[in-house]
């Protein structure tokens, strides 16, 4: 009776070059002390992951050294945008081929060992659908620092199936040396997050209590079988009160859940606790009821899901930890 509505990701994004991508504009001080980075690990390198976009074909890498290259494999791909200029007499651009669900992995960094560029790739927050998609990472990296062959590596997907390797001998190079790193984001710390959400209409799950952890809870059949316990319940129950019942009374329920081990239908209301109680089992006798206050009805739950939704950039909009866009800014490549 939970329904948990996952999230789908644009097919295509696109980036100006930067050091280890870009970070979205237009943020406030909070939100910019919130990705406060850590001092660069020894060994990581100079990056730009230039686009992201689903693709056709084999898992790979490609490596490529000239702005004609780029281009050929930019159009390929089907970027909406025309390939970014880069300065490829000082850059090369590898073109990685692996394969994810429908959010890809997003890279965070790329450390240079032994000659070989190694990725750090995280999953973004959120639920997503769960297809099997190939995704070409573009990612540009400085020449500085790299010598006449280098190795690309990555995770082939994300489970443990394996890495893409492949090397390549580099053209002569004696330009500049590559500007210094950009550290990954890291988490906020307590008191960031605390900074984050001050005086914000958005409140943190963990501030409220949640009165379904009861039932969450004991889920687990209690007698270890695999079969639920306690008697069987009507299945006209969840049809009136998610639908006829909750329209005679939309400014209190809240939600239905049962707790099959207890033999009990679990309803969360804003008010009128025992009001409530007596009207349900008079509606259907021999059903047994708890009822829970609840701070929100599901109304107000379905209005506030309503105005979420567009910042998911999907009808479908997201699971409950999804990752939003604010209007206007344009999210970083994942």
């Amino acid at each position: 009776m939970l329904v948990l509505v996952l999230a789908a990701c644009d097919e295509r994004v696109a980036l100006e070059p930067g050091p280890g991508g870009i970070a979205p504009a237009g943020q406030t001080p909070a939100e910019e002390a919130s990705q406060t980075a850590e001092a660069p690990h020894p060994d990581a390198a100079w990056f730009s992951v230039l686009g992201v976009t689903e693709a056709t074909g084999n898992l790979g890498i490609d490596l490529v050294e000239s702005q004609e290259e780029l281009s050929a494999f930019w159009d390929a791909y089907g970027f909406d945008q025309p390939a970014p200029g880069l300065a490829l007499d000082e850059h090369v651009v590898a073109f990685v081929r692996r394969g994810d669900n429908a959010c890809p992995d997003e890279a965070v960094e790329v450390r240079l060992v032994d000659a070989t560029l190694e990725h750090t790739l995280l999953a973004p927050p959120g639920g997503c659908t769960d297809p099997y998609i190939v995704w070409a990472y573009t990612i540009a990296y400085h020449r500085g620092g790299l010598g006449a062959e280098v190795t690309v590596r990555s995770a082939e997907d994300d489970g443990p199936d394996g890495e893409l390797v492949a090397t390549f001998v580099l053209s002569p190079y004696d330009g500049p040396r590559a500007p210094a790193p950009t550290p990954p984001p890291r988490q906020p710390t307590a008191d960031e997050a605390a900074t984050l959400f001050a005086d914000h209409p958005i409140r943190r799950c963990a501030e409220l209590e949640d009165p379904r952890e009861d039932v969450f809870a004991r889920q687990q059949p209690r007698d270890g079988s695999g079969e639920p316990t306690g008697p069987p319940l009507s299945e006209r129950v969840p049809e009136d009160v998610q639908s006829t019942y909750a329209a005679e009374h939309p400014d209190e329920i809240g939600w239905l859940m049962v707790d099959q081990a207890a033999g009990e239908w679990v309803v969360g209301v804003t008010a009128d606790v025992d009001g409530h109680r007596e009207r349900l089992e008079a509606r259907h006798p021999g059903e047994h009821f708890r009822i829970v206050e609840t701070p929100h009805a599901q109304r107000d739950l379905a209005a506030a899901q309503a105005a979420v939704r567009p910042l998911h950039g999907g009808e479908d909009g997201g699971g409950p930890r999804a990752r939003v866009r604010r209007p206007g800014v344009q999210r970083p490549a994942r």
